[in-house]
């Protein structure tokens, strides 16, 4: 005698898409990794670690977000959003730092990046119009990172940003509802 099991929940692959959560963390860590490097390149190995500390301190006091333990010493979850959400501080940090063109590099990088996270971890129906300035607002973010900062790695999160998420957002009209950040909201 043998009973077969049924799967619980059958899944179409119209249903299947790129999971945002992990993405809006790691392209968030990566903003932060830039500045630093940035600061580095621009001057000494000294100067990098110094700003890393200031950068530390700059998130503690605006954002209210520390590293956590459990997740290796990064950021995860609404931190990642906290620290999106006050990126103007962020960039008033490089200011001085870094030269004016790798500034202004980052001051786009980190405009791009807002407009992208706000869409990908909105738990709402998105309109047609802002589906495609969602798809404009992702090809240019993606391109501005390759172009301004060359020794990026376009790891398969970017790649699912760039290639994938546009997609489903044309063809669900949301991409939050059907992530963590969604279900969360």
């Amino acid at each position: 005698m043998s009973i077969e099991s049924r799967q619980l929940v059958v899944v179409g692959p119209q249903q299947i898409v790129p999971n945002t959560l992990h993405t809006t963390q790691g392209d968030g860590r990566r903003q932060l990794r830039f500045c630093v490097e940035s600061v580095t390149a621009g001057g000494t190995e000294k100067a990098g670690k110094a700003f890393s500390i200031r950068l530390d301190n700059l998130l503690h006091e605006n954002a209210r977000v520390e590293p956590e333990p459990y997740h290796g010493g990064v950021f995860s979850g609404v931190s990642c959003h906290k620290i999106g959400d006050v990126s103007d501080a962020l960039r008033d940090s490089l200011r001085g730092v870094v030269s004016g063109n790798r500034h202004a590099a980052h001051v786009r990088a980190l405009t791009l990046w807002n407009r992208v996270r706000k869409v990908l971890s909105h738990a709402a129906v998105t309109t047609l119009s802002g589906a495609r300035q969602f798809r404009a607002d992702v090809e240019n973010f993606v391109r501005h990172l390759k172009t301004s900062f060359p020794w990026i790695y376009l790891s398969p999160k970017l790649h699912a940003l760039f290639a994938h998420s546009a997609d489903c957002l044309m063809l669900f009209g949301s991409i939050g509802l059907y992530a963590e950040h969604g279900m969360d909201a």
